[in-house]
């Protein structure tokens, strides 16, 4: 599949991922009342951090690996087995210590099974398979008709308060049912693989995937955690002006989630088989900054206006918050080309770990001196989010450019920064 089809499917995919709870969450507020309502949400959150725990850091490393075993079905198959038990292996975990706490997080046991049908279906769903292997439209096509088809349960089945347990499984139920959609190709694949798959394999599996898991707590915890400190630190209203701020700010993510989708998969097979290629696509990649830049200049310069159209000017305070926040989206932009595109599949990957953990180091340890200096937080914590983004950008792209010269010094090497080879890659190439 061509990058462009590879970004366009990957786009139908997260849109659809984003507007169909857009669509959902009005329904649900009036059909459950609000302490129902109150409770879904809160349901379906737990449901999110299950999903996290159960995926570990596998969306990252399952890429890579199929990614660079491209053409090889013994090795997909194994890749697909081991993965896939590993994340079993989770899903019993979550699953015996969530029925045993359940009191503990305020649900009771048969709305936390509810709540698991998210992470069991991303057990069963490999879109990390598909992506990998430039097949995104198997991912992409069962994604996008689940969640249509699950609109239509959600207001057919969710008509009183008492469906609070039924809202959250439907609501969470896409992965499983792409994965029922898919199962004729995974399973057959997956069947191939089990015959190899050992403890050692599986164990394997964790050790590869413990960079990437911890990437995925840090970016987890650095979506969540400000909201709960501004509220702790500085009051609801704080919060409520600061989280109108960050939602313009996350509306640039599903984008940067595209690029990486679309070009991981390629840069890593490149990175094993053409790492010159490899390095030439990172480098050429660099076109999307333009966009990211763009987002910038939209929050700096509309999103103000759009703050008060859409909220008042009673929530005004959010501008000047979404104004300094309004270089993110170009950080976190060129921090993906050179931190989760080089660093993570050129051999760099011991040291991206610890930057990520460095990063959320830098983030607390910012946020604790700008307020013990006298900052309110709801501007403390947009300067913290800044400087880790660029501790980020600053290191990993040294490591980026120090190659890229290295490269172009080669007297011997035909490195050609402006080309990217257009036809697909051999996948009996290596």
């Amino acid at each position: 599949m061509s990058l462009h089809r590879q970004a366009f499917a990957l786009t139908i995919m997260h849109v659809v991922d984003v507007l169909q709870p857009l669509l959902v969450i009005p329904y649900a507020a009036r059909v459950l009342g609000p302490e129902q309502f109150g409770r879904f949400v809160y349901a379906l959150s737990v449901g999110a951090v299950a999903a996290t725990l159960v995926d570990y850091g596998f969306h990252w490393t399952g890429q890579r690996e199929s990614a660079t075993a491209r053409g090889d079905e013994n090795a997909l198959s194994q890749i697909l087995a081991n993965i896939t038990c590993a994340k079993g292996a989770l899903l019993l975990v979550v699953l015996v210590i969530g029925l045993s706490c359940s009191h503990l997080l305020g649900l009771d046991r048969s709305l936390f099974l509810a709540a698991l049908v998210t992470a069991a279906g991303n057990v069963l769903f490999p879109a990390w398979l598909f992506i990998g292997t430039e097949q995104s439209w198997r991912a992409a096509l069962p994604a996008t008709v689940s969640r249509f088809l699950l609109l239509g349960a959600f207001l057919a089945f969710v008509q009183t308060p008492q469906d609070l347990a039924i809202a959250t499984a439907i609501q969470g139920a896409a992965p499983l049912l792409a994965a029922a959609m898919t199962a004729g190709y995974t399973m057959k694949l997956a069947v191939a693989g089990l015959r190899r798959v050992s403890a050692s394999s599986i164990a394997n599996q964790f050790k590869d995937g413990s960079r990437a898991f911890l990437f995925t707590l840090v970016e987890r915890t650095v979506i969540t955690a400000p909201i709960l400190m501004v509220t702790y630190l500085q009051g609801y209203s704080a919060a409520g002006n600061y989280s109108i701020a960050d939602k313009f700010i996350g509306a640039s993510r599903p984008f940067f989630r595209v690029i990486s989708e679309t070009f991981l998969p390629r840069v890593a097979y490149y990175a094993k088989h053409a790492p010159d290629h490899g390095i030439s696509l990172v480098w050429n990649v660099c076109y999307t900054l333009v966009v990211g830049a763009t987002f910038s200049l939209i929050l700096y310069f509309v999103a103000p206006y759009m703050i008060v159209l859409l909220f008042g000017r009673e929530f005004s305070s959010a501008i000047a918050i979404v104004k300094l926040m309004s270089i993110i989206p170009f950080l976190l932009n060129a921090t993906l080309l050179t931190s989760t595109l080089y660093m993570f599949n050129f051999g760099h990957e011991r040291a991206w770990g610890y930057l990520v953990a460095l990063s959320l180091l830098v983030f607390f340890v910012v946020t604790g001196a700008a307020v013990a200096a006298g900052m309110e937080p709801i501007y403390a914590i947009p300067l913290a989010l800044i400087a880790k983004e660029l501790l980020v950008l600053v290191v990993s792209g040294t490591y980026f450019v120090r190659h890229v010269f290295a490269l172009a010094r080669a007297p011997a090497n035909s490195f050609d920064l402006e080309q990217v080879p257009q036809t697909r890659p051999n996948p009996n190439a290596g």
